[in-house]
């Protein structure tokens, strides 16, 4: 949603945020399962559960590292 925030150029961030797809178990149930196996698989999961957010922004990875 970078069109509802107050920073320019959020269109250009990759941020993943995990409880979304919690969210959408109630609305597609696969497909936010599968996405949540995904994240979990990538590692975006600490003891506490997922973590609130992801920065997949190319200009913030490290060099060598890219997006999924």
């Amino acid at each position: 949603m970078p069109g509802l925030g107050l920073k320019r150029g959020l269109a250009e961030d990759l941020v993943i945020a995990p409880y979304a797809s919690a969210l959408a178990l109630m609305v597609a149930p696969e497909d936010a399962c599968l996405n949540l196996q995904r994240l979990a698989r990538e590692g975006l999961a600490g003891k506490f559960g997922f973590y609130e957010a992801v920065d997949y922004t190319t200009s913030r990875l490290p060099a060598g590292n890219r997006a999924p």
